[in-house]
């Protein structure tokens, strides 16, 4: 960081005070087409992306600089996240050309492993999951995780000595534990710390004990959710144990992602009575989701098992394969489902190619609630909706119990897709920003102020005749001066 005796520009004053909210963070901070960082995050980055490190002042202690271009700063936060660090993006929230003084900026958004919702920065075929651990008494612990690129959102209780089973099988992105340093479970907490890094690929967060707060955790829930109890989503009054971890998420989730998380809308309580528990060494030995020769996916059970054609399909086969159902009735219905469908050979091929031209809407509807959805998204869920009554079709021809379930859940939100239709451009640019997204005819007003930025000339020409005619006056002109426009 700069010495306390530097001379900072208004700029940099902005840098250091958004630092110093974000120590643990590299921060991006825009400035004109470029995000750039400085001093020790220069150094870091420069590294970490192979960018040339630069300087921004001459003299005996000029500041370090790198900086990376603003339209291709996703590619950029991938490789930091893949490298171990959070990123928090720091932007311009008024336009400079307006701006008096210096342009006012915010951090709008911090960039974890376990909560991105980009489709560049995510695999399709897997959950991205971010978990939170609380410890409890009786060798008792507490477990929650969300996908928040798909709003799913689960919490369960279980022995403490079967949390790294757990946490095995969910493969977190990250997780997050209580500081404890200088308190209770304190030691419990480091050794856990240890064993997550040894044997997952997870990234630890530390966030401090409060978050944790049984009572403070709850009232974030009910505020979240909205409502007056959480007994709907089968938690009890007395279940004080489920809350911790679960608060601690949504907590986490409002520090990084400074937006509406209105698409996480429950959290399912997860009852280990329901699923066959495979044990890590099970999972490795039996090869489900990694060879044991190379710890590659390529020749796993699941590789030579999946011929899903979805991401949200590749994703709840990854965990009905690592969660096995006990319920008989429901291993049944299941069973004769995919005989059924197993038989009906032209069916099938026209489900497969339905589900071809389908997106995933999960994580599309996820950036729309959190305000990141991009033009193409949209056309792609219009694309979507239009397959559902075609693909409603063919389910309700089956007589098994399961897909005519399946068939009736589909609702293809027709006069959403005619809308999305009739406003979005069908080639989009990749970006709102961008401009020329909004179909021609949609906006009467916006096709006119698009004539008048196209052919300004033209429209003040007919402009000026209007006025003539309406005041009488025929030699009526148009002036311009640099003071007061036209």
């Amino acid at each position: 960081m700069a010495p306390k005796n530097e001379k900072l520009t208004p700029a940099m004053k902005q840098f250091h005070r958004f630092k110093q909210m974000h120590p643990d963070c590299i921060l991006f901070f825009r400035m004109g087409d470029f995000y750039e960082t400085f001093y020790e995050d220069a150094k870091t980055c420069s590294k970490v992306l192979g960018l040339t490190l630069t300087s921004r002042s001459k003299g005996s202690n000029p500041i370090p600089l790198a900086g990376v271009p603003y339209h291709a700063v996703d590619g950029y936060l991938k490789k930091m996240l893949q490298a171990g660090y959070r990123v928090a993006v720091c932007e311009q929230v008024e336009d400079p050309k307006t701006a008096k003084g210096v342009v006012k900026r915010d951090v709008v958004r911090i960039v974890t492993p376990g909560t991105l919702t980009d489709d560049i920065l995510l695999n399709a075929k897997e959950d991205n999951f971010l978990c939170a651990v609380s410890l409890g008494t009786k060798k008792h612990a507490a477990i929650s995780w969300v996908d928040i690129s798909t709003g799913h959102f689960f919490v369960q209780e279980l022995p403490e000595e079967k949390l790294l089973d757990e946490l095995l099988r969910l493969s977190p992105a990250e997780c997050l534990l209580a500081d404890r340093r200088g308190e209770l479970f304190e030691a419990e907490t480091k050794k856990l710390t240890r064993e997550v890094t040894q044997l997952t690929s997870s990234i630890i967060t530390e966030r401090p004990g409060w978050y944790f707060d049984p009572y403070q955790a709850r009232q974030r829930l009910l505020k979240h959710f909205g409502t007056a109890t959480l007994e709907g989503f089968g938690i009890g009054d007395d279940d004080d144990g489920l809350i911790p971890p679960a608060g601690a998420i949504i907590e986490y989730l409002n520090e990084t992602q400074k937006t509406t998380l209105g698409h996480i809308r429950n959290i399912k309580t997860i009852s280990r009575r329901n699923f066959l528990q495979i044990d890590p060494t099970s999972l490795r030995s039996l090869e489900i989701l990694r060879t044991i020769r190379t710890e590659s996916k390529r020749g796993s059970l699941l590789d030579c098992l999946d011929q899903t054609i979805t991401g949200m399909g590749a994703r709840m086969f990854r965990n009905w394969l690592c969660m096995p159902l006990c319920d008989l009735a429901a291993i049944e219905q299941r069973q004769d489902a995919i005989e059924e469908i197993k038989d009906a050979d032209a069916k099938l091929a026209d489900i497969r190619r339905l589900l071809s031209n389908i997106s995933d809407t999960e994580r599309i509807a996820a950036r729309i609630s959190t305000f990141r959805a991009s033009p193409r998204d949209l056309v792609a869920l219009a694309a979507t909706l239009r397959q559902i009554p075609l693909l409603r079709e063919i389910l309700q021809q089956f007589q098994g119990d399961l897909l005519k379930q399946l068939g009736s859940k589909c609702d293809s939100m027709d006069e959403l897709a005619d809308l999305l239709e009739a406003a979005i451009e069908p080639e989009p640019p990749s970006h709102l920003r961008d401009g020329g997204v909004i179909r021609a005819g949609f906006s009467e007003e916006l096709d006119r102020l698009r004539l008048i930025s196209r052919d300004g000339q033209s429209w003040l020409r007919n402009y000026q005749k209007q006025q003539a005619e309406r005041t009488g006056i025929a030699n009526l002109k148009i002036g311009f001066n640099k003071v007061f426009g036209y």
